[in-house]
């Protein structure tokens, strides 16, 4: 275990052991709204005691592996990376993979370091796209019961991808094409289904100054139905902006470019996803944490939308 700041205060995923690599962690955070005008705010709170307690606070983080392991794996990374200052970032669902923010000597981020069971290695593409990037990896290595993978990191001070429907259906259908073959599905499944990213929301889909999109967290490819990617960036789209059911359907129903059919189908593949699975389903070693309610109670939220855009138009 050790002291850290973690950021943003109500909701912690950031946690970094100094005020100066938090600051380095919040450019490459991935918020889910475009803030680009008060990341420099954040920043400049962030940097100054006192103040930064106003949007992150002190606690102490147990660590997601022993102390040998640990330092066994930041030795691993800086073999790949220049690694002399470290942040890492938690899921609000809180999953067994972890997630490391490398910085140089400088607070530059020099590589996203990703860490598994060794028995639970997520998957990540290998090959690349025209309509976006994703994060090539810069180097592999097992350590002990833990699997450790480098990315390139997206450039600081990104955005998130806006409501954009004709460019994610194109962007849809170019995901389809880079995981023909590379992804399998559960068990049979209706011939029309494709391969999909499966968590395509606007704070994995990311935009650099230069305009280019970044694609990232594979971890839920799969094949499903067409429109399930597009559902799900419209209503994690829209659910940053309110939280009545009634709101979002209306929306949803109004403003994807698909049929009901598609509609329907989509939820309901969303509906079978663990993340809408009742909470009595889940483990319970996280009940308390504040993240992993907010997170909850924002996915029953989802939850209703979709039952009822199961039997859309029916």
């Amino acid at each position: 275990m050790t002291r850290a700041w973690a950021f943003p205060r109500h909701r912690p995923q950031i946690y970094a052991p100094t005020g100066r690599t938090l600051v380095g962690a919040q450019d490459v955070y991935s918020y889910g709204r475009d803030i680009r005008l008060a990341r420099v705010g954040i920043r400049l709170a962030l940097m100054t005691p006192g103040v930064r307690r106003a949007l992150s606070r002190r606690t102490t983080l147990q660590l997601p592996m022993d102390e040998a392991t640990w330092r066994e794996t930041l030795t691993a990374a800086s073999r790949l990376v220049s690694l002399d200052h470290w942040a890492i970032f938690r899921s609000s669902w809180r999953n067994e993979r972890f997630i490391l923010f490398g910085f140089d000597h400088r607070h530059r981020c020099t590589g996203v370091i990703h860490a598994f069971p060794r028995d639970h290695v997520t998957f990540h593409p290998l090959a690349q796209a025209t309509l976006f990037r994703v994060p090539e990896i810069i180097g592999t290595q097992d350590v002990n019961a833990w699997h450790v993978r480098v990315v390139e990191p997206i450039p600081p001070r990104h955005r998130p991808f806006g409501w954009n429907p004709a460019r994610i259906v194109d962007i849809g259908v170019e995901v389809s094409r880079l995981l023909a073959g590379a992804v399998s599905s559960p068990g049979p499944v209706p011939e029309d289904w494709v391969p999909v990213h499966g968590d395509m929301t606007p704070w994995n889909m990311r935009v650099d100054r230069n305009d280019r999109v970044w694609l990232i967290d594979w971890e839920w490819a799969t094949i499903a139905p067409p429109a399930t990617d597009l559902l799900r960036f419209a209503l994690t789209h829209r659910s940053l902006r309110t939280d009545d059911p009634d709101e979002l359907v209306s929306w949803l129903t109004s403003n994807l470019p698909v049929d009901d059919v598609a509609i329907r189908a989509a939820a309901r593949q969303w509906l079978s996803h663990r993340m809408y699975a009742p909470s009595s389903s889940r483990t319970s070693r996280t009940e308390d944490v504040p993240g992993v309610s907010a997170a909850r109670g924002q996915a029953a939220v989802e939850a209703q939308v979709l039952e009822r855009l199961a039997t859309y138009a029916e």
